[in-house]
C-alpha cells in the first residue's frame, strides 16, 4: 500500500488540505439524495481545482491532500445489473471464490459509477495533476475501501485516461505521470516539523477501527463493520430520505415524532429495521468480545512497522499515535444497549409493571404508597432517558488528540476532518489544530499552508469563495 513520500522541504510544494467531499453519496438505488447540493459540489470542486491549478504561490506547485472521505463508498448502494452479476459470479468461480477479490471487484465497480456520475470533478482533478501538481489521498471511514488494490488501481487508471485527454498524450505517458503524482495513505500524512493530516474517525468510537491498517474480516472477506457501517447498511440505505448524519443528536422522542410524521405503514417498516439493527449490533458485540478479528491484530502490527519505516518515524512513536484511538463502541455491551435505547425501554417496562402491580394488587397504606412512588420514579427516569441526546458530532476528542500528536511529532499544524465542523484551535507554542469541515454541508473549506511566509510556515482555514 503506497504512502506519501517525505520530500526535502526546500523542494516541496505548498499544501492544500480538503476533506469530506463524499462523491457518490447521491448514488442509492436509483434515487438521488441531496441532488441539488451534489450537482453544485461538482461545479465548486472543479472551480477550486482549476483555480489553484493555475495559481501557484511563491513559485511552488501545490500538493493537494484529501484528508479522507473523497468517495462515499459507504452510501453508494446500487444493485448490479444482470450482466454484472453474471460477470461477478463467473469471476468468483474463476478465482475459486476468493472472497477478498470479489469484494474488491464490487467496490471497484462502485468507484466506476461514482467517476461517471461526477466526471467533471474527476476531470478537474486530472487537469490539476497534468499541470504538475501532486495529490495525496488519505483514507477515511467512508472510503476505507481504498484498502483494496484494485480500487486504487482503478482510480489511477481513470485519472490517467482523463489526464491523457487534457494533455493530448498517449495513455501510457499520462499513466506514468499520474502514478508519480498520486499517492494513497491508509492512515496519516506527515511532514517533519510542519504538518500532520489524518481523517479523524479513529477518535470517534462509532466510526473507529481496532486495526486500522488491517481492517478486513477474513471470515467474511470484506472490511470489518463498526457501528456506523452497520447502521448505514441496515437502516440508512433502506429508508428513502433518511440521512444518518442528521440524527446524531436525536433523542428517542425525536425518532418518535419522525415516525409519527411518516404514517403507520412506513413507521412499522422502520421499527422492523430497528430490530434488525439491534440484532446486528448485539451480534457485532458478541463477535468482537469473542475475538473474531484476532488474526487482524498481527497483520495490523506488521503493517504498523512497515508504515513507520515509510514515514521515517520510530515504531514507538507510531504505536503511541495508534494508541490514541477510541476503542469502538461494539466492545461495550452497555454502550450498545444505550445506543439502542434499550436501557430506557427496560426502565419503562419496569415502571409500567410496577404501576400495573400497584393497581391490580389494590395495595394500600405504606405498601401502596411505595409502589406508586417507585412506579412514578421509574417511569420518570425512563422519560428522562428517552429525552437524552444522541452521540455528538464525532469531533469532541480531536483537539485533545491533536495536542498530543503535536507534542509527539513536534509539528506546527495538525489537520483533521470527519466531524464536518470546520474550526481552528490554538495548540500552544504556535501550533494550530484545523478541522476542514465538509464540502457537502455549508460553505466548502480548505486549509492552505505556505512554506515560504516571511515569519516561517503559515497556515489558514479559508472558505473556497475567498480564492486565496
Amino acid at each position: 500500500m503506497s504512502s506519501p513520500r517525505v520530500n526535502d522541504a526546500a523542494a516541496s510544494p505548498n499544501l492544500l488540505v480538503i476533506s469530506d467531499v463524499h462523491l457518490g453519496a447521491d448514488l442509492q438505488e436509483g434515487r438521488y439524495r441531496r441532488l441539488r447540493r451534489l450537482a453544485q459540489l461538482d461545479h465548486e470542486l472543479s472551480e477550486f481545482l482549476d483555480h489553484y491549478r493555475a495559481s501557484p504561490t511563491d513559485g511552488r506547485p501545490w500538493r493537494l491532500i484529501i484528508g479522507g472521505d473523497l468517495i462515499d463508498f459507504m452510501n453508494v448502494h446500487i444493485r448490479p445489473t444482470a450482466a454484472e452479476r453474471e460477470d461477478l459470479r463467473a469471476r468468483a468461480e474463476e478465482l475459486k471464490e476468493d472472497a477478498d477479490v470479489a469484494e474488491g471487484e464490487t467496490v471497484r465497480r462502485k468507484l466506476v459509477r461514482v467517476i461517471v456520475r461526477h466526471r467533471d470533478a474527476f476531470a478537474a482533478l486530472a487537469r490539476f495533476i497534468a499541470a504538475g501538481h501532486e495529490v495525496v489521498i488519505v483514507h477515511g471511514n467512508h472510503d476505507a475501501e481504498f484498502y483494496w488494490p484494485e480500487v486504487r488501481a482503478e482510480l489511477i487508471g481513470r485519472l490517467a485516461g482523463l489526464c491523457a485527454e487534457a494533455l493530448g498524450v498517449e495513455f501510457s505517458d499520462a499513466a506514468e505521470r499520474v502514478q508519480s503524482a498520486v499517492t494513497f495513505t491508509p492512515w496519516f500524512y506527515y511532514e517533519p516539523g510542519l504538518v500532520y493530516v489524518e481523517h479523524g474517525h479513529q477518535y470517534d468510537e462509532f466510526c473507529s477501527f481496532d486495526y486500522l491498517l488491517a481492517p478486513v474480516d477474513d471470515t467474511a472477506g470484506r472490511l470489518v463493520d463498526n457501528t456506523a457501517t452497520l447502521a448505514t447498511r441496515r437502516v440508512t440505505l433502506n429508508v428513502p430520505g433518511f440521512v444518518g448524519e442528521e440524527t446524531r443528536h436525536w433523542t428517542l422522542l425525536d425518532y418518535g415524532r419522525w415516525l409519527w410524521r411518516l404514517g403507520p405503514r412506513r413507521a412499522v417498516g422502520i421499527v422492523a429495521l430497528y430490530f434488525v439493527l439491534a440484532a446486528g449490533l448485539l451480534d457485532l458485540w458478541w463477535q468482537t468480545v469473542r475475538g473474531r478479528l484476532a488474526a487482524a491484530k498481527g497483520l495490523h502490527r506488521r503493517n504498523l512497522r512497515a508504515f513507520a519505516e515509510r514515514m521515517r518515524l520510530p515504531l514507538e512513536t507510531v504505536l503511541a499515535i495508534d494508541g490514541l484511538r477510541q476503542r469502538p463502541v461494539q466492545w461495550y455491551l452497555g454502550k450498545v444497549v444505550r445506543l439502542l435505547f434499550l436501557d430506557g425501554l427496560f426502565i419503562f417496562l419496569t415502571g409500567a409493571a410496577l404501576a400495573w402491580f400497584a393497581i391490580t394488587s389494590e395495595a394500600t397504606g405504606l405498601r401502596g404508597t411505595l409502589l406508586g412512588v417507585a412506579a412514578a420514579a421509574t417511569l420518570g427516569l425512563s422519560i428522562a432517558r428517552f429525552a437524552r441526546r444522541g452521540y455528538g458530532d464525532g469531533g469532541t476528542l480531536q483537539a485533545p488528540r491533536a495536542r498530543l500528536i503535536r507534542d509527539l511529532l513536534s509539528v506546527r499544524f495538525v489537520v483533521m476532518g470527519h466531524s464536518h465542523a470546520a474550526r481552528v484551535q490554538p495548540l500552544g507554542n504556535e501550533g494550530l489544530f484545523f478541522n476542514t469541515g465538509s464540502w457537502v454541508e455549508g460553505t466548502p473549506m480548505h486549509v492552505l499552508i505556505r512554506r515560504a511566509a516571511d515569519d516561517g510556515p503559515h497556515a489558514e482555514l479559508l472558505p473556497w469563495t475567498t480564492r486565496a
